[in-house]
């Protein structure tokens, strides 16, 4: 598939979710298919109530501080946690293998980026500096814990901004350039600037 057609493809699967992913900068990897991907995310963030992000997150990047970091994880250790694990066990009534399936295809998406996870407390970054890879797929999540919107923006060229809600979490999707180092801020909160370092 030609990058033009996957990064349309992802874009209309940004549209069709609550999600906020910035930019069409990212690659998207071979074999993305949008309908999948949404159908992964609507069942992660939704199935028995509240999802597997209640506890993994809405980027299975341990966001919330409660459960392990599953980007990547495939159907087969899906199906293991939900048979095994007895936080989850109430899942086998609830999830079909289709729907465990499409998680699989949104954490293997999700899987394609390194994470960042950042916190924000009235208007600091908690914390003050992470580091990305340069030159490659890179999420910057953010934890907005104040009780205000955050238009969150890295200072890259061609990565657009997301408004991350009060007292909920976003992210910024891109793929990164060469070594160096870049900020990103709240546009309401400007004094408060997390610097990314790229190496």
């Amino acid at each position: 598939m030609r990058r033009s057609n996957r990064l349309a493809h992802l874009a209309l699967a940004w549209v069709l979710t609550l999600s906020a992913f910035a930019g069409a900068q990212a690659e998207v990897p071979d074999g993305f298919d949008p309908e999948l991907w949404r159908e992964g995310y609507r069942v992660f963030t939704e199935i028995g109530g509240m999802g597997c992000a209640g506890c993994h997150g809405r980027y299975g990047a341990n966001e919330l501080g409660v459960g392990p970091v599953i980007r990547g994880v495939d159907a087969v250790r899906i199906e293991g946690a939900v048979a095994g694990m007895q936080a989850m066990v109430f899942l086998q009534a609830l999830i079909t293998p289709a729907e465990i399936d499409a998680v699989a295809h949104y954490l293997a998406y999700l899987g394609t980026m390194e994470p960042a996870v950042v916190t924000m407390r009235r208007g600091e970054f908690e914390p003050a500096e992470v580091t990305l890879p340069a030159g490659a797929p890179v999420q910057l999540i953010l934890n907005n814990q104040d009780r205000g919107d955050c238009t969150w923006s890295v200072t890259a060229e061609g990565v657009d901004p997301v408004v991350v809600g009060s007292r909920t979490i976003g992210a910024v999707d891109w793929t990164t350039a060469a070594a160096g180092t870049l900020e990103a801020f709240c546009a309401e909160a400007p004094d408060g600037r997390l610097t990314v370092v790229l190496e």
